[in-house]
């Protein structure tokens, strides 16, 4: 048992689901199958990795078998699903004509919450949620691209962690010290941050020829200047990685700035939401005090999380959800997270004219509740540095 775990909805009410995770089971080695009836979301931190599927009745809701489950699931305010990756299928029978949830996605919002609760706790996606009707004439054929995106993820994963000590080797010691020392160094606290790119061997599936180190002196996060930032460029194309190709795909954003602006914070395709800077990630909070990111779509950088997890600890909602440009004007704040800025606050968030007009431009003065985090995750830092 390799720690990879399918699970269905389970009993009658979610046959097709139990069908789709035996299928799955035959495709991934070491899986097991386990049905949501009675069991406890505590279970899902026996795995490393977990598909879960989610059939639903007409109204949205999940079947019988899965109902306590997902409740369950939905009121574990404790658990942490931090290194643990997830994908959900959801399931749906076609509503009928008088059904509140007989058009669109609707039918799908118990399996569309499961997905989202399973990130709020901590967890990362392994492959995209799908959506489909259980009443198609091939069910399998028609879910078969998300199984292939599961197993593929898990291989990967899998082929990633046996060849984690050949190339961790890679990284001498005395190589990383010739990065360090060839460092300027400004004061005797200074922080550094060690890049480590790895150069894939393309003749041997998986394997690695060649390791590079750089060191970066980052600046004192005490001495971070509030930012100004501009909204602008485009979703990135492979967002979930650290694509090298990103390095210059965002060069004409980055030359775009206007005067005074330290970074672009990119917008979906819409024009509507706001989703990450060009090397952070994007918070705000909003007129309710809570706090909102993009759920989707965006590189989950280490910081990013650690922002989430210190929110939950002192009872701060955060949503998963990509900021709407048109709410900028109700934000009581927005602040940048990274590895080399670990928190700044945004100052002002310039809108460019289509016109080539003046830039319409949104400013912040209290700054406390970033100041707060900041701290938090500082601490968080340390623990895990110790």
């Amino acid at each position: 048992d390799d720690g990879q775990r399918a699970r269905g909805g389970g009993g009658g009410g979610g046959a097709a689901a139990e069908q789709i995770a035996k299928q799955l089971q035959k495709r991934i080695p070491g899986a097991r199958v386990e049905s949501m009836k009675g069991a406890s979301p505590e279970i899902l931190k026996t795995c490393s990795s977990c598909a879960l599927i989610l059939e639903c009745d007409p109204e949205g809701q999940p079947v019988f078998p899965a109902a306590k489950f997902v409740r369950a699931l939905k009121a574990a305010k404790a658990l942490s699903l931090d290194g643990i990756s997830f994908s959900v299928l959801g399931l749906a029978t076609s509503a009928c004509e008088f059904s509140s949830a007989s058009l669109g996605q609707d039918k799908f919002r118990a399996a569309a919450t499961l997905d989202a609760r399973l990130e709020e706790l901590g967890g990362t996606r392994l492959a995209t949620y799908v959506t489909s009707d259980v009443e198609v004439e091939d069910l399998e054929v028609s879910v078969f691209p998300w199984m292939q995106g599961v197993c593929a993820a898990i291989e990967g994963s899998a082929r990633s962690h046996k060849n984690f000590d050949v190339w961790l080797r890679g990284v001498s010691a005395a190589r990383m010290e010739a990065a360090l020392g060839g460092m300027s160094v400004d004061s005797e606290e200074q922080e550094a941050m060690l890049i480590v790119i790895c150069y894939p061997d393309l003749q041997d599936d998986g394997g690695l020829n060649g390791v590079h180190v750089q060191a970066l002196a980052l600046p004192l996060h005490q001495a971070l200047e509030p930012a100004i930032v501009q909204v602008g460029g485009r979703p990135r194309n492979l967002p979930l990685a650290k694509d090298t190709a990103w390095a210059t795909e965002r060069i004409p954003f980055e030359e775009a700035k206007e005067p005074g602006v330290s970074e672009v914070i990119l917008i979906d395709h819409n024009r509507e939401c706001l989703l990450e800077g060009l090397v952070t990630n994007f918070f705000v909070i909003d007129e309710e005090g809570a706090l909102v990111t993009a759920g989707q779509d965006v590189l989950k950088g280490h910081v990013r999380q650690l922002v989430i997890s210190a929110a939950r600890n002192a009872h701060i909602k955060v949503k998963l959800q990509a900021p709407r440009l048109c709410d900028v004007g109700s934000w009581k704040g927005a602040f940048l997270t990274s590895a080399a800025r670990l928190m700044q606050p945004i100052k002002a968030i310039r809108v460019p004219s289509v016109d080539g007009g003046k830039a319409a431009e949104t400013s912040f003065d209290d700054y406390s509740i970033v100041v707060a985090l900041r701290d938090q995750v500082t601490a968080l830092l340390l623990d895990q540095s110790d």
